[in-house]
């Protein structure tokens, strides 16, 4: 473990000597609606509840802690993790969550009573990327052991192993429908895979260096990666053709999100700044800067209104996003 983190910190270090972050301008964005602090190490991961009413945070420092999207109250820390907490994400009725750790664990959470229901061990490396199936039967997870699998969540039995690439995966989504999955990897690609066949469907293939972070779109015609060239991607899901590259960030790109219509997109990235864009024009429609050190994560709340971002600099940053226009209508 000590290796691992050791290798982790050296990778940060040259890839913030390639480009050093700008510190943002005096003053206070005025999108940010407020800070949440109470993590003592990096801020890896967030996500917000289906309602919108909360907020997960996963840290450096082990723990996991729910707040209050509302009032930015600290609501909840759940203890357990012996390593970092690589990954988190709520439930789709939201009162539950699964966490991923570089502990080699995947750790079932009762959010309500603020307890740990299960253990998914038996994973060879530092886990990186968890989820779970919309009805809650099933988990997906990914790792540096190269693979992703899939797991039973009522048994904590591994039902599928899924080989191929070449380097750790750090990403894992699931597809509308929930026959496919989609993963992404240091090995420069994403690939889209059969949930029963265990089988590689498709391979995603254009970014310059690693692929740290993907996401399907709502309706599951497209996939948007993020990645350690610094640009953003979109691609066709059937045909894996690349239609649109989003460039601008100046560092890697750590984590990318769809817009609960699809029509936007998040990303946010070790330049400081998180951006905002048109998937259909292919431009930015803004820019945000407000974090202090890099920026690993963010996420939309679930009516696209507001964003959540975290990273170095041990905070949580929720952000009022520009309306959409109306449909048909130019964009601002």
């Amino acid at each position: 473990m000590a290796l691992r983190c050791l290798s982790l910190l050296l990778c940060l270090a040259a890839m913030a000597a390639d480009k050093p972050p700008q510190p943002p301008k005096p003053g206070t964005p005025a999108d940010l609606l407020r800070e949440m602090k109470g993590h003592k190490e990096r801020v890896m991961c967030v996500a917000f509840s289906p309602d919108g009413r909360h907020i997960l945070s996963a840290s450096q420092d082990h723990t996991i802690r729910l707040w209050s999207a509302a009032t930015g109250e600290e609501l909840l820390c759940l203890q357990g993790h012996t390593s970092l907490v690589r990954s988190i994400a709520f439930s789709a009725d939201g009162t539950l969550a699964v966490s991923a750790s570089y502990d080699r664990t995947v750790r079932l959470w009762d959010v309500v009573r603020g307890v740990e229901l299960r253990r998914f061990e038996g994973n060879e490396n530092d886990v990186n990327a968890a989820v779970l199936s919309s009805d809650g039967r099933h988990l997906l997870t990914g790792g540096d052991d190269r693979t992703m699998r899939l797991w039973d969540v009522r048994s904590g039995a591994q039902l599928r192993r899924f080989e191929g690439h070449t380097d750790r995966v750090y990403s894992v989504a699931l597809c509308p429908g929930g026959s496919h999955a989609l993963s992404a990897s240091a090995d420069g690609t994403a690939r889209l895979w059969n949930l029963k066949s265990g089988r590689e469907v498709r391979r995603f293939k254009g970014h310059q260096q690693g692929v740290v972070s993907v996401a399907a779109s709502p309706n599951g015609r497209t996939v948007l990666t993020g990645s350690w060239d610094r640009t953003v991607r979109l691609w066709d899901m059937d045909s894996g053709k690349e239609l649109r590259k989003f460039e601008g960030h100046t560092n890697s790109v750590w984590s990318v999100a769809f817009s609960p219509d699809g029509r936007r997109a998040l990303s946010a990235s070790f330049d400081l700044t998180l951006r905002l864009w048109d998937i259909a024009k292919g431009r930015e429609v803004r820019c945000v800067r407000g974090h202090r050190q890099p920026i690993w994560t963010t996420a939309f709340c679930p009516d696209g209104t507001l964003a959540v971002t975290a990273g170095d600099d041990l905070t949580l940053h929720l952000w009022r996003l520009p309306k959409p226009p109306e449909r048909g209508a130019s964009a601002p």
